[in-house]
């Protein structure tokens, strides 16, 4: 009995038809399988965690706070140069389970290039006038206080400004409130 001989260009063209093929169940049984992983947490079967709390997406709901003038925005001054300085009071409502920590804020401006800039969030305590890291309890709503600073000034004094704002919330979820007019003071 005599083998077959193979050539080097057929033991080639082999291994290019087999990394093809397995190429191929992998991209298909890869989208496959996200594809019931998606089905099954839409009818509500997670997987289960273990050790971990189940991080919520939503921890709570922004809007516009509840004083006279909410957001405004002033020119002022870091280290002897310009700054402008914008303020915005917001009022976070937790509809999550957990006690929620704001740990801080966002501002997005710009049109063509957007820009972002950090800035501190204090939330005012649920038992009294206090402002400071505090936590919004669960079902509760607490006002929060940001401050940003731009150097330098990216407006004309007693223009308004508009910007998105986020506050980031210990689960690094960000909850953005768009399309903010803040005015000049």
């Amino acid at each position: 009995m005599t083998l077959p001989s193979f050539s080097l260009s057929d033991a080639q063209i082999a291994v290019g038809i087999l990394v093809s093929i397995v190429g191929v169940l992998g991209t298909v049984f890869g989208w496959f399988g996200r594809a019931f992983r998606w089905l099954g947490n839409l009818a509500g079967k997670k997987p289960a965690q273990t050790g971990t709390i189940p991080i919520p997406k939503r921890t709570v709901i922004v809007q516009a706070g509840h004083r006279h003038a909410p957001f405004w925005w002033h020119m002022g001054s870091m280290s002897g140069a310009p700054a402008m300085q914008i303020v915005a009071h917001l009022s976070a409502t937790n509809v999550s389970q957990y006690d929620v920590l704001l740990v801080a804020a966002q501002l997005r401006h710009g049109r063509l290039l957007r820009k972002t800039v950090s800035g501190a969030a204090a939330t005012q305590a649920h038992d009294r006038v206090m402002y400071g890291r505090f936590s919004i309890p669960v079902r509760h709503i607490s006002e929060v206080s940001c401050d940003f600073w731009i150097q330098p000034p990216c407006r004309v004094k007693t223009k308004p400004f508009r910007a998105d704002i986020a506050l980031i919330d210990q689960f690094g979820n960000k909850h953005w409130v768009k399309g903010v007019t803040f005015a000049y003071t």
